[in-house]
This record gives C-alpha cells, sequence and structure tokens, in this order.
C-alpha cells in the first residue's frame, strides 16, 4: 500500500517543476509564489539558491532592484566553497548595475570576480565600466589584468575552427 510518510524529494519535484513550469509560460507572480514556498520551508535543503531562479524572473519583469536582492540573498546562502556558481551570480549583479548605470557598484562585481577567478568576460565588462566613468588609470589596469588572464585552450584548439568563425562556414569552390 501507499505510505503515509510525507515524500520530501517528491514534494520539491512537483513545486520546482511547476515553478519552472509557470516562468516558461510567463506566469511570473505565480512562479515567483511557488518558488518562495520552496524556500521558505525548511525542510528543504538548499532551496535557498533557487533565489537565482526568482532573480532571474525579475531581470525579466525589468525589476532590477528586486533582481539584485534576490541575487545576493541567494550568495549569502552559497558557501565559499562553490566558488562557480558564486562567480555567476556575482556576474548577474554587475550585470544588473550597468543596466541601471550605477558603474561603480558594477565595477565592485567585477572586480571581485577577476580577484576570485579572472575571466574575460568580468575582465571587458569591467573596463568598460572604467571607460563609462571616464577613469583612465582603472581602463589602463583593466587592461593590463586581462593580460594576465589564462587562457583556457589548448595550443591544437587554437587552429580547430569553431561555428563561432565566419571564415569556416564559408563554401568553397
Amino acid at each position: 500500500g501507499l505510505s503515509d510518510t510525507h515524500n520530501l524529494d517528491l514534494t520539491f519535484s512537483v513545486l520546482f517543476n511547476l515553478a519552472s513550469q509557470y516562468a516558461a509560460n510567463e506566469m511570473y507572480s505565480e512562479a515567483i509564489n511557488t518558488y518562495l514556498v520552496i524556500t521558505k520551508n525548511r525542510m528543504f535543503h538548499n532551496a535557498n539558491k533557487l533565489k537565482v531562479n526568482i532573480g532571474n524572473i525579475y531581470v525579466k519583469l525589468g525589476q532590477y532592484p528586486k533582481a539584485i536582492k534576490m541575487y545576493r540573498m541567494a550568495l549569502d546562502q552559497v558557501p565559499n566553497t562553490h566558488k562557480d556558481l558564486r562567480i555567476k551570480i556575482m556576474h548577474n549583479i554587475g550585470i544588473l548595475f550597468v543596466k541601471m548605470g550605477q558603474f561603480s557598484d558594477a565595477c565592485s562585481s567585477f572586480e571581485y570576480i577577476m580577484q576570485e577567478k579572472p575571466d574575460f568576460k568580468a575582465g571587458l565588462h569591467a573596463i568598460v565600466c572604467y571607460y563609462a566613468m571616464d577613469d583612465k588609470d582603472r581602463m589602463k589596469q583593466g587592461f593590463q589584468m586581462l593580460l594576465e588572464v589564462i587562457l583556457d585552450i589548448d595550443d591544437e584548439d587554437k587552429y580547430i575552427p569553431t561555428s563561432e568563425d565566419p571564415m569556416s562556414n564559408r563554401s568553397e569552390e
């Protein structure tokens, strides 16, 4: 027979799927409410990471301050051992600050990324922010930091055409 015990994994899966489907169908308030039900239930471990999903919905709605708040709440719950997730969240925060014209705050996010795990995207975003603030010295420092970013490709990979390479897509006659 069926067990009377409450299956938390099944409940989480159903609620998560429901929230995801609401979001996919642009039923954003329903999606947010369902995600909030999950995040408020202390029985669901790591549910606070779903605040990133809520933040993503607020971005779609153009409510950037609310999105930043959700991203920061999620960031508070992500341990330092999950560096890649923390960096992705910080990148989202930085991009939203750029969209809001708050370049100094955006720089802080991108500089954090460049300290933790330097990459070209964050470095270039930081340089754009420095340019927007007309800070030539920091622009120069930003370009120098980009020179120190380690390329994550093998020597052979440099010569393999990719779909992003317009020259590899041309037909030869």
